[in-house]
């Protein structure tokens, strides 16, 4: 994984299993198996992109309900 198009290809797919597991699993394992299926972005990503994936996982995370929104990343 090292251009925008194959980050944005894992995000979207890692997006789409947090929909299922919001779906299936119960709520306080949300988290630690989403975290569990993120690895592959948040183990050793480019350095350019650091910034972007966080984000885009933070955004997924508040927006599915399983973390709160943080103010000013609305």
């Amino acid at each position: 994984m090292t251009t925008k198009e194959d980050i944005d290809t894992q995000l979207d797919l890692l997006e789409q299993r947090l929909q299922q597991l919001v779906a299936k699993v119960p709520r306080e394992e949300v988290l630690d198996a989403f975290a569990l299926d993120a690895q592959v972005l948040t183990q050793a990503p480019p350095v350019e992109y650091i910034a972007y994936i966080v984000g885009r996982i933070e955004r997924m995370l508040a927006e599915a309900g399983v973390v709160p929104l943080e103010r000013g990343k609305d």
